[in-house]
């Protein structure tokens, strides 16, 4: 879908001419596409991760492993979105005297979530696909003759 003014009405909050690869700590709040609650459930106060919400914890926490230059701080997943601190401890490319290593286009806060959006999504994907579990988004397709109807679980 192209960008309509008419029907998208998003503003960008983001600081005209600001580097968001600078050092420094950044709040970051995800939502779900159309508020779905697709990570779990709070439960007496408490926030109590499905199988989706496991996975989008376990590939926030897999963020560090892949990039050397962030620390994770403080985080949460709800069941329609997901808050957290993330700190950009130096710039890549800085003071690194490694020749021919393979470095990332970009390495700013954009990019970080970026990537950690496309690894929570596929991971989601691949899990509905394993498990049998219809979305929606195939909706109009035929139904598999094993699947019936009330082995089908719809995510809302």
């Amino acid at each position: 879908m192209t960008f309509n003014p008419q029907i998208h009405h998003r503003k960008s909050i983001r600081l005209k001419g600001y580097d968001y690869s600078k050092t420094g700590l950044y709040f970051i709040t995800l939502c779900v596409e159309d508020k779905q609650h697709l990570f779990g459930d709070v439960i007496d106060g408490k926030m109590i991760l499905n199988p989706l919400g496991q996975i989008a914890n376990d590939e926030w926490l897999n963020t560090s492993n892949i990039r050397d230059n962030i620390s994770l701080h403080e985080f949460i997943i709800m069941p329609n979105h997901f808050h957290c601190i993330i700190e950009i401890n130096f710039k890549k490319g800085e003071n690194d005297q490694s020749i021919g290593a393979f470095k990332s286009p970009s390495q700013t806060i954009g990019s970080i979530i970026r990537g950690y959006k496309i690894a929570t999504t596929k991971k989601i994907k691949d899990f509905l696909k394993e498990e049998n579990i219809r979305t929606g988004e195939l909706q109009f397709a035929p139904i598999s003759e094993s699947i019936s109807s009330e082995s089908e679980i719809a995510l809302y």
